[in-house]
């Protein structure tokens, strides 16, 4: 079934990364370009693009007039530039214009210009669609409902300066709307203790309950559910979720008391715990660092002044941020990041100047200095940096950082390029190892973009604006007896000339062009609406869906915010889902990956490590990231039985696993042979042929067999507790 996405409200919001990369395109058909922009039908500007910091000024709006282009304009604006205004076929975002602005003594006619970008800018039209649809946390049709009392309360707790009394508005807006007998929320190490109550519960029962609740919570923290005795003799249905910053660490408890079970209940319970979980005391803007946007137009003003003299920009990303933040706490990453910003700017000199990017990045620009100069002070500021140690009275950490350097000669572009080219560099230098800086030589082929890719990459943002996808499960299946369901999801495209077609073919098109966390996004907006709209909630609340996240999505900002919205909006319990992160991407991505996977956790949901064993000899990073499953890779399962090597990494893999706590799952196990002797080995589940093959997800939810839930009991928690007993 196909579903007209919602015309976009409220400002257009571009991937920006995607943007580029078709505009890179379009830079390369097309000589002295200036700038770039795409304006909304009201005139406002959307997205732009400076490659010439002197044609910031002369951006000209195409509606000038009063009306929007409806055929291609060219306008000479003085000054040697022209613009050309190209109106662009969007569905979704009727009246959007495209603008370049060209730079030259003799400005090329429209027609060329026009014939040149014709294909680029049929993408750029999908891709506001696509960004329109899937960018956005809500794909239904109609208004969402008006937040209730209790949503806008639990709102306000990230920014509260009065934690204690915005949790006591909280529990007391979710007592009233959900008719419950009781609401808790206790955070003893900051003296917090904030409960709501009917007639039908005691306040003095609370602490016994909170005292019985603590140790089984504190062992294996965990969903929990009990009887207690109300007010009037009738029995109470409590639910109780611990607090968790990570899962070794519970920073308290929350629990709901309601006269029968609901889901909705638990659903709150995990919502509010969640949310608790995530507050944090944000990090204060560095005033004496320039921003990422001045140091943009100091760099433009310098080339534009300077031409002919080189200049290069040191881009550093710290490496042990995520080891810093668990061990010390986000005190300890604040020393970090300041003894950094102290480093950079003892080591810099008079005319240099040093931007924060965001978070853990920084850069250096380096007027009239070459590359090979800019290389040898990022490997000065590195030493420096790597004999600052953040530690206490029982540990210890040394800093350190990956650096990228490029002049001005391999980014001919202006600064944005210096920016992207200097951080490709530092990932090479972080994939090498870390605590190292790379100088950028040459633009590769990942870089400047093939053409031969246009068409594969506009059929698929085709397919996501018609909805041309269908999800797809595989099950897994436990070796250990182990309840409750596990499903990992796959998407398929479903065109009417090739229904069931893996996307794989398009892959490479889709990592190019900046397509990967639009389908991420895709598959996490279906499943979750999926398993919303599930008829045997209980069933589904007990079983596991595994969704897989590409690289790019690791490097996206906001995909994690996008995911705790979806969860919120559809009332999803997160610890049914399990997020899957292929070994490669994670090392490649180390810092943000393991970001990525400890939010993904604070908020509920598990996460694997996906072909697990291939490529990299280090587990290193196996000590700071806590996966839930790691996922062995098919090429180790196929040849299990005529390979020994095969047969000792597969065993490897099992005990590296059992030291870190995690549970293993074989891929692609296709007879019942490599099924027996991956049992006698100790692997956990196992996926493949032999066991299912995949079939439409919402067929697998509607045959989904129904499962006991299985909770502890009163007795053996040792909670039933006579309310009326009050001091």
């Amino acid at each position: 079934m196909t579903s007209k996405p919602r015309t976009a409200a409220g400002p257009l919001h571009l991937e920006d990364l995607a943007m580029h990369a078709f505009v890179h395109e379009i830079v390369e058909a097309v000589e002295n370009i200036a700038a770039a922009a795409v304006w909304t039908a009201d005139g406002s500007l959307a997205w732009s693009q400076v490659f010439q910091s002197s044609a910031a000024d002369v951006l000209p709006s195409p509606n000038e007039s009063g009306k929007c282009p409806s055929e291609p304009v060219k306008v000479n604006i003085g000054h040697g530039y022209a613009a050309y205004h190209f109106p662009l076929d969007c569905e979704n975002v009727p009246g959007c214009v495209f603008t370049l602005v060209i730079y030259g003594v003799d400005p090329p006619n429209l027609k060329s210009v026009s014939f040149a970008i014709s294909s680029m800018l049929a993408c750029l039209s999908r891709q506001i669609d696509v960004d329109c649809m899937l960018m956005t946390t809500r794909l239904v049709e109609t208004e969402p409902a008006p937040p209730t009392h209790f949503a806008k309360e639990l709102e306000t707790l990230a920014s509260t300066k009065d934690l204690a009394g915005a949790l006591q508005r909280v529990v007391d807006a979710c007592l009233s709307e959900h008719d419950l007998d009781g609401v808790a929320v206790a955070l003893p190490a900051q003296r917090i203790l904030t409960v709501a109550t009917s007639p039908r519960f005691k306040k003095a029962s609370v602490s016994t309950l909170l005292a019985k609740l603590q140790q089984p919570l504190q062992k294996k923290p965990k969903f929990i559910s009990a009887t207690v005795t109300l007010n009037d003799g009738s029995d109470g249905q409590l639910l109780a979720a611990p607090v968790v910053r990570n899962k070794n660490a519970m920073l308290g408890i929350v629990f709901a008391i309601s006269g029968t079970p609901d889901a909705k209940v638990s659903t709150l319970v995990r919502m509010l715990a969640n949310r608790v979980s995530m507050i944090a005391t944000p990090v204060a803007a560095d005033a004496k660092l320039r921003t990422r946007f001045e140091l943009v137009s100091i760099v433009e003003e310098t080339i534009a002044a300077q031409p002919t003299l080189p200049h290069s920009l040191m881009y550093f990303d710290t490496d042990k941020m995520h080891t810093i933040n668990d061990a010390f706490g986000y005190s300890g990453g604040d020393r970090a990041l300041t003894a950094f910003r102290r480093i950079l700017r003892d080591s810099a000199g008079s005319n240099d100047c040093v931007a924060h990017l965001g978070g853990d990045r920084f850069a250096v620009f380096m007027p009239g200095a070459s590359g090979d100069t800019a290389l040898a002070k990022a490997d000065q500021i590195l030493r420096l940096l790597s004999q600052e140690t953040i530690e206490d009275d029982r540990k210890s950490i040394n800093l350190s950082a990956s650096a990228g350097v490029v002049d001005i000669n391999a980014a001919s572009k202006g600064a944005e390029d210096m920016l992207i080219l200097a951080e490709v560099a530092a990932r090479s230098a972080q994939e090498r190892g870390g605590n190292q800086s790379a100088l950028f030589q040459d633009i590769d082929s990942s870089i400047i973009q093939r053409r031969s890719d246009v068409d594969k990459v506009g059929f698929l943002q085709m397919a996501l604006i018609e909805n041309q996808f269908i999800l797809h499960a595989q099950r897994i299946q436990s070796l250990t007896g182990e309840s409750g369901q596990k499903f990992e999801l796959l998407a398929r495209l479903n065109t009417k000339d090739a229904p069931n077609r893996s996307p794989a073919e398009f892959l490479s098109a889709a990592e190019r062009y900046q397509l990967m966390s639009a389908l991420d996004r895709w598959v996490i907006n279906s499943a979750l609406g999926s398993l919303a709209r599930a008829e045997n909630p209980l069933e589904v609340s007990l079983s596991t869906f595994a969704i897989n996240v590409s690289a790019q999505s690791l490097q996206d900002d906001s995909f994690v915010e996008f995911i705790e919205s979806r969860i919120a909006e559809t009332g999803v319990a997160p610890d049914t889902l399990c997020f899957e992160i292929t070994e490669t991407s994670l090392v490649k991505h180390l810092d943000r990956a393991q970001r990525f996977v400890h939010r993904l956790q604070r908020l509920g949901c598990r996460v694997a490590l996906d072909d697990f064993g291939t490529g990299y000899s280090s587990f290193e990073y196996l000590k700071t990231l806590p996966a839930n499953y790691l996922k062995i890779d098919g090429a180790f399962v196929r040849d299990l039985l005529q390979n020994d090597l095969s047969k000792a990494i597969v065993s490897a893999v099992v005990s590296i696993a059992g030291v870190i706590g995690a549970q293993t799952v074989a891929e692609h196990v296709e007879n019942e042979m490599v099924l027996a002797w991956l049992k006698e080995a100790g692997v956990d589940f196992v996926q493949g042929f032999v066991v299912h093959k995949p079939e439409p997800f919402d067929g697998v939810l509607e045959a989904m067999d129904t499962v006991p839930l299985l909770f502890e009991t009163a007795d053996q928690l040792d909670l039933r507790v006579d309310a009326k007993a009050t001091a």
